[in-house]
């Protein structure tokens, strides 16, 4: 039970950082739009970086689960 309640937590610590990371991409979209006086959807920009952030904790998780990771 620790290991998986170790894996769910390294899973979320990268997610986070990568979303942290990633979130100066999104502001750089954003501005590049306005400069071209395009409209931007602000729901649809956080859906992007929800399911990027998903993605990320998905892949960790498996990633810790494999043959060599820590669940197995």
């Amino acid at each position: 039970m620790s290991g998986a309640l170790t894996a769910g937590f390294l899973g979320a610590a990268v997610a986070i950082f990568v979303s942290f990371a990633s979130s100066p991409v999104y502001l750089a979209i954003l501005r590049r739009r306005e400069e071209r006086n395009q409209e931007t959807s602000g729901f649809a920009l956080s859906v992007v970086a929800m399911l990027v952030t998903v993605a990320v904790f998905g892949v960790t998780l498996v990633a810790l689960a494999g043959p060599l990771g820590m669940l197995a």
